[in-house]
């Protein structure tokens, strides 16, 4: 499902926004469990995360937040426009500290650490999904047939080593 891969997508996108341009704790991000993959040139990148949406003085967190709100608003949400296929728990985590935005604004105890992970979850079952949707295609004759000009190949046995190859023939 396009909407498995978009999300996984725009996650790491903000998740590497806020390793390179907030004080997100260095042990987090050299921690296995959340190391970030690296997408090709070709790979689209978030116009959520792309886009400056606030700025604040007082909360220099004030735009991660309104990006974390639309991503969760995008794909989290029950009833989102492409809305995910995650576990009620995670869901469930995701809406506690996302669902209400002038709470997530105003809550001074939540730190970029906070955002850094808040997807990963989401993330990790994701995975799981394509994973099993990749395997299901590779059961079928389509596979054969599919263009070799924009084959692209996920290996996601360990979280730790991901990997994307593009292959252009």
């Amino acid at each position: 499902s396009m909407e498995l891969l978009l999300s996984f997508i725009e996650f790491t996108n903000f998740q590497q926004l806020l390793k390179d341009k907030y004080k997100v704790d260095k042990s987090l991000t050299e921690d296995k469990e959340y190391r970030l993959l690296s997408f090709p040139s070709n790979v689209p990148t978030s116009s959520i995360v792309k886009n400056q949406w606030a700025l604040s003085i007082c909360d220099p967190l004030h735009d991660p937040k309104t990006k974390a709100y639309k991503l969760y608003n995008k794909y989290v949400k029950t009833g989102a426009e492409f809305e995910i296929n995650v576990s009620y728990a995670t869901r469930k985590k995701c809406q506690q500290m996302l669902e209400n935005f002038s709470y997530l604004l105003e809550c001074e105890n939540i730190q970029a650490d906070d955002l850094f992970k808040i997807f990963h979850e989401c993330k990790k079952q994701v995975i799981g999904l394509l994973n099993n949707s990749l395997t299901r295609f590779k059961n079928t004759t389509d596979h054969v047939h599919a263009p070799t000009n924009a084959q692209i190949s996920v290996h996601v046995r360990d979280l730790s080593t991901q990997t994307i190859q593009t292959n252009m023939k």
